[in-house]
Parts: C-alpha cells; sequence; structure tokens
C-alpha cells in the first residue's frame, strides 16, 4: 500500500512525517542507552499471535562474552539498529555536516551496543558517502546520489558471491564470522536444495507467500524444512519466482527517472541492510522497503526514462536540501 501511497509523491514535502521520524530517532537512540542500564518492564512478557506463542524481546547475550544484545524500545535489536538506520538517513537529509557526523557517530556506537554488525557497517558507509557527495560541487550531487543508489542494486549478487568463494567453509562458534558463514552454507542455500527436493517447478514460481517464512514456521505441515532465508531478495524470490525479478528490474529502471533524494537514499540504505535479513518481520520494515520502491509506479519517472516532454507537476515546490537538489528543470520531464 505505501508503493502506492507514496508514488509520485516527494517525501520531503511531509513536514509532519518528517518530524515524527527524525522523533523515532532520537527516541530509538534512547531507547537502546536505556536498556543498557535498565530491564525494560516488556522483556519476557509472553503474548499470543494468530494461535502462536511468541515471546517479547527476550535478553541474551551475544558470542565472545560480554556484549549484550540492546533491543531498546523495539523489543528486538535488529529492527531497533535498523530504524536508528533508517531515521537517520532520512532525518540527515536536511541537516547541517555536523550535525550527521556528531550524531552518526553517535548512531555508530549506540547500533554497536545492539550488536547488528550489518547495520553498522551501512550506516558507516552512509556516512563516508554523505561526506563524500557533500564534497561535490552542487549539480554534481543529485546525480552522485542517483549513481550510488543505482549501484547499491548490485548488493543483490553479494550473497551468491560469498556462496561461490566461501561455500563449505567450517563455521566456527562464538567466533565473529560465524553467523555470516552459517548463512553462506545454511541460510541461503538450504531453502534451494529443499525446494528442489519438494517442487522443482517453485523454483521458477516460486511457492507461495509465506514459504521459508514465519507462517512456515509456524503453521506448514512442512515447517521441519523451513530455514530462516536472511536476505530480502532470496526470500522473496522463494515466494514469488520469476516474476519478482521481472519487478525489480522494473525497480531499478525507475531509478533512472526517480526525482526524490529521499527514496534514493533509502534504496541505498535497504540494498545493504537486507543483505543479511529478511525484513519481513515486523511489517514496518518491509513498509520501509516497499516506500524506497515506491516511483516503479511512478509516470512522471517513465516519461523522464522515454525523454517525454510532458510537463512535471511538483506539488508542492520543494524548497532546497541543502544542496542536494536534483537539477531537474521543473517543466521538463527529460532527465
Amino acid at each position: 500500500m505505501s508503493r502506492f501511497c507514496f508514488c509520485d509523491a516527494s517525501l520531503g514535502s511531509y513536514k509532519k512525517l518528517l518530524s515524527v521520524i527524525a522523533v523515532t530517532f532520537y527516541l530509538s537512540v534512547i531507547g537502546v542507552l536505556l536498556t543498557k542500564f535498565y530491564l525494560m518492564p516488556w522483556v519476557g512478557y509472553k503474548y499470543e499471535s494468530f494461535g502462536a506463542v511468541r515471546e517479547a524481546g527476550r535478553l541474551w547475550w551475544a558470542y565472545g562474552g560480554d556484549d549484550q544484545r540492546l533491543m531498546g524500545f523495539a523489543a528486538d535489536n535488529t529492527m531497533a539498529a535498523f530504524f536508528i538506520l533508517v531515521s537517520f538517513a532520512i532525518t540527515s537529509i536536511r541537516k547541517s555536516t555536523t550535525w550527521c557526523l556528531l550524531f552518526g557517530s553517535l548512531a555508530v556506537y549506540v547500533i554497536k551496543l545492539t550488536t547488528s554488525k550489518t547495520t553498522m557497517i551501512v550506516l558507516v558507509l552512509y556516512l563516508i558517502l554523505l561526506v563524500f557527495v557533500r564534497m561535490l560541487p552542487e549539480k554534481s550531487r543529485f546525480p552522485a546520489i542517483r549513481g550510488i543508489a543505482q549501484w547499491s542494486f548490485a548488493a543483490i549478487f553479494v550473497p551468491f558471491f560469498m556462496i561461490v568463494i566461501a561455500s563449505g567453509t567450517a563455521a566456527v562458534p562464538h567466533s565473529t564470522l560465524f553467523s555470516i558463514v552459517d548463512r553462506i552454507n545454511n541460510s541461503w542455500q538450504l531453502p534451494f536444495v529443499y525446494m528442489n527436493q519438494l517442487m522443482p517447478i517453485g523454483l521458477v514460481t516460486g511457492c507461495g507467500a509465506g514459504c521459508f517464512n514465519y507462517p512456515q514456521k509456524l503453521f506448514s505441515p512442512l515447517a521441519h524444512f523451513w530455514v530462516p532465508v536472511d536476505n530480502f531478495y532470496i526470500g522473496t524470490y522463494l515466494m514469488f519466482g520469476l516474476p519478482f525479478v521481472a519487478f525489480m528490474v522494473m525497480v531499478f529502471r525507475a531509478t533512472f527517472g526517480a526525482t526524490d533524494v529521499y527514496k534514493l537514499t533509502l534504496i541505498f540504505v535497504v540494498n545493504l541492510f537486507t543483505i543479511t535479513v529478511l525484513n519481513y518481520g515486523p511489517a514496518s520494515g518491509l513498509l520501509i522497503i516497499a516506500l524506497s520502491f515506491s516511483d516503479v509506479f511512478s509516470r512522471r519517472a517513465a516519461s523522464a526514462r522515454a525523454g517525454d516532454a510532458v510537463p512535471i507537476v511538483m506539488r508542492p515546490p520543494m524548497p532546497s536540501l541543502e544542496g542536494f537538489r536534483p537539477d531537474i528543470p521543473a517543466a521538463s520531464g527529460s532527465r
């Protein structure tokens, strides 16, 4: 639904929404810091959802000693880190470089407390690229942002590259690389092995919504085949097959006509973040992905790709994004 709600809309024109996202960033940081010193009242609380009993935010310890996985107000360490990353990326667009470096450094530290290595790496890369882009001449900044967003789609192929070079490597328990080696040997490969055994045609058509996702784990008679697929693109392909590939081709093409800095920034963030995270639960994570892909249905972007000269109506006119304003005339449909 968020794909349609924000299609042909500039996120920067929603001032109240941006304020809510900024507050979300500050609260998320505070929440993680608080859980370093206080036990939240909902930790260990069990509740029933869709016939399954779940436990909210159970505290546990990461491998390697005294590094506790802190989860803030999200009751989940990965989602706490994700919303710090996303809310910071959106908020930083209209902030000064000094603010970005100061609060970005704080965000890196707080994410480190959650032990979400993927999120921390993505945020560090984002800060480096943010400084790099702001050092460019003003006319070169928006094309650079669009180019970075487009190149981030190469992250889709990272799991396959890692499988080729590291498949079969023994995962050493309690080591720093244990989680990524486990993904290479299990999370990213075993679903295809099971699919080939149970439903070979599913490698082309997909095996349906919920396949190798929470519904299979909780309700399916094939639950013993369930494997956590820690990658958004692999997990979605397993469910929907080649139609999803066609959709992603359309998403990539849409970036050539995209004019919203916020959506292009989110594309970069989610493409790198979802290398090791499925991001289907909670649904708010999936909604962020849908928001970043919303211009796939954009008529304006389609006109820009086709070189059409139909006037573009910007509603309302966007103020300058401190040097990030796209250098596209308001009444031109060309790139």
